[in-house]
């Protein structure tokens, strides 16, 4: 081949072909999202009452970023299930530590349940076996008595399914023996705490086929089609448009396209969306929509003015209150606490738990609703669940909470504080402001109910939270449970 027809192969075919390549690993990468992938499901986009970033973590690239599976975006606890039930015969896959933090391989799930293994490089969460029901609560943990795994470092796992039980490798050594059956048609998936964990190159292998599933997070549904069709278009320019000027221009653009890939994958990928003033005034418009949706519900639902045949208790908080997290609405601790009441009557009257939580406000706002509107209720109680959205303000957090406490005075209505519950991995977030709602209540002779030290002792008897504030169905149950008895005791006082 001549000197000339191989310059001209290299400016008509190779080059729009690296370019071509370039920019279709761009394009794909940029659209890389687990809604856009469409085999995963994100357990919190089924909440009924579902919880901040749910969807955002779908649709957004933070999840998929450099083509690998991070459970920690946005505000973490996420949750993903492959959308198909399966009989695996064994699966392996890799992950990476970046911090401290742990992964749950989630398998043989249906409506009633699943079984799980926890991988940990956590000083708190240790290596485990579990069973849990549909709720998150541990059914049954057993110990694995292997050290944490290190951080900064991909290890490869792999469970393999035989007579006897599961044989589990981490980093091709066997880590033991779980007696434990990998039941057909079930569906498995991954959950972590809060921190960034990361998941890629999962292969699964089925029973009684010849089928392997291979996920590596990547999108390259269309690469193929992309790929031939910037690489054709480019041929087809290079054709027209002969000359040495062409090779420099193709050369700058390679070039280019090779220093956006770069850092659209290494920095941009990995970036939140900046807030916006508009999208600070949607958060404004959202916030309203909460509040009007909740005043409405209590208008329909509750007459303002005392029944003399009822005790009613109202519940002030935000999201954690209204519910956010629970699998079904009735599934929230408000509706748990008016049930267990009215099972245990106090006298023959009956017990109505109002819930007026609203997601997103504050203690400013709610004692505004409270003091314009929600006192007409006539409640003979008043319960205040607040603390996380108080947290960067604990001095006009404890003037409002005074607020309640004088007015509630007046009118001849007994005032209850919780503190807040938040999760372990990030607790010391709403210190400021659990010490300003112990200060009122201890100044005040206040009832005070430490639901964030109850919940924290029992932080390992199950799944407790979706993120930093909202609680899982198992959570919200847990903390009904407790909050029964404090508020049983305090009552009958």
């Amino acid at each position: 081949m001549s000197a000339r027809l191989f310059f001209r192969f290299i400016l008509i075919i190779i080059l729009p072909g690296v370019l071509a390549f370039i920019l279709t690993t761009l394009i794909c990468s940029s659209q890389n999202t687990l809604a856009h992938n469409g085999r995963w499901i994100s357990t919190k986009t089924t909440l009924q009452k579902p919880v901040s970033g749910a969807f955002t973590f779908l649709t957004t690239r933070q999840a998929l970023a450099k083509n690998r599976l991070n459970l920690g975006a946005w505000h973490g606890y996420q949750e993903v299930i492959y959308k198909d039930p399966l009989s695996i015969k064994d699966i392996s896959f890799d992950v990476y530590y970046p911090m401290p933090s742990y992964l749950t391989f989630i398998f043989n799930k249906d409506s009633s349940g699943f079984d799980g293994i926890r991988l940990s490089a956590h000083p708190i969460f240790k290596n485990i076996y579990l069973k849990s029901d549909e709720t998150g609560q541990f059914l049954k943990k057993m110990n694995l008595p292997m050290d944490s795994l290190a951080l900064h470092r991909w290890h490869h796992v792999a469970m393999v399914c035989e007579e006897g039980g599961l044989s589990l490798y981490v980093d091709r050594l066997l880590w033991g023996k779980i007696y434990s059956t990998c039941l057909s048609d079930r569906y498995l998936g991954f959950r972590s705490g809060k921190k960034d964990i990361l998941v890629d190159n999962v292969v699964i292998h089925l029973k009684d086929s010849a089928t392997t599933i291979h996920e590596d997070f990547s999108n390259r549904g269309r690469f193929i089609t992309i790929l031939g069709v910037i690489w054709i278009v480019g041929c087809l320019i290079s054709f027209i448009y002969k000359g040495r000027e062409l090779l420099g221009l193709q050369s700058l653009l390679i070039l280019l396209c090779s220093l956006i890939y770069f850092f659209d994958n290494q920095f941009q990928a990995l970036r939140y969306p900046i807030a916006s003033s508009f999208k600070k005034q949607e958060e404004v418009y959202w916030k309203m929509a909460q509040r009007d949706r909740v005043c409405d519900l209590l208008r329909k639902q509750y007459n303002f003015s005392a029944q003399n045949d009822i005790d009613r208790i109202l519940f002030i908080g935000s999201s954690q209150t209204w519910g956010a997290g629970v699998l079904k609405e009735e599934d929230n601790f408000v509706s748990h606490l008016e049930k267990h009441f009215n099972k245990r009557k106090f006298g023959n009257r009956a017990v109505s738990c109002i819930n007026a939580g609203i997601s997103g406000l504050d203690a400013p706002a709610l004692f505004d609703l409270y003091e314009k509107e929600w006192i007409n209720l006539a409640p003979e109680w008043v319960v205040i669940n607040l603390s996380f959205n108080d947290r960067l303000d604990p001095k006009k957090f404890a003037l409002s909470l005074k607020k309640f406490i004088h007015l509630n005075l007046v009118k001849g209505i007994k005032t209850i504080f919780v503190l807040e519950a938040t999760s372990l991995e990030d607790e010391e977030l709403t210190f400021p402001a659990y010490a300003a709602m112990k200060e009122v209540a201890l100044n005040n002779n206040i009832p005070i109910i430490d639901m964030h030290q109850f919940l924290k002792g029992h932080y390992d008897d199950g799944f407790l939270w979706w993120d930093t504030v909202h609680l899982t169905t198992f959570g919200h149950k847990l903390l009904a449970d407790t909050l029964a008895k404090e508020l049983s005791k305090i009552i009958n006082k």
